[in-house]
């Protein structure tokens, strides 16, 4: 009989209905056989290894307390006296907990249509501090929309440090269109 390895749609298939195994024969005109199992088939190296972390800190690493850092985006325009306009980009943190971070483990995304995007890199931030970031925009026939973001390493949350995960990522981002 020939060994048949798992693959990882038989894996799917057996654990929401009863598998089916195939022992293919071998020679000319040869006939699959199909042989019905009686019970589900695991296999565990086709398991996760790591949990997907949840959007929001769960209550057991926020401190005793239960307050965490929450990081929130805002952005404000202002027109000049020479025509331009003043662009304010500003990062607060809203949360009931210092933010406490390494460095380059967070940045501000800037995108303007048209524009090459820019960064602008920080770290920690107390309890109600705030950060802001200025560009002055030179406004053509067109208004320009700016998009910013705040940009975590990819591997924050799971870092071991529960004083840099975000709260709330909902307030991560802002837009704005700036007038004519």
């Amino acid at each position: 009989m020939t060994r048949i390895t798992l693959s990882r749609t038989l894996y799917a298939a057996a654990t929401l209905a009863t598998a089916f195994l195939v022992s293919p024969s071998t020679g000319p005109g040869a006939q699959a056989q199909v042989f019905q199992l009686n019970r589900p088939i695991t296999v565990p190296e086709l398991q996760p290894r790591t949990p997907i972390p949840p959007m929001r800190i769960p209550p057991e690493i926020r401190d005793s307390r239960g307050a965490c850092p929450d990081l929130a985006v805002s952005l404000r325009q202002a027109p000049r006296a020479d025509g331009t306009i003043l662009i304010t980009m500003t990062v607060r943190n809203v949360g009931t907990a210092d933010y406490i971070s390494g460095p380059n483990q967070q940045l501000l995304h800037v995108n303007t249509g048209g524009r090459t995007p820019r960064t602008y890199p920080f770290q920690n931030m107390r309890r109600g501090e705030s950060r802001s970031w200025h560009e002055v925009h030179h406004p053509f026939e067109f208004p320009a929309t700016y998009r910013v973001h705040i940009a975590f390493d990819p591997d924050i949350r799971i870092d071991g440090n529960p004083m840099n995960d975000d709260c709330n990522p909902n307030n991560n981002a802002a837009t704005l269109t700036t007038a004519r």
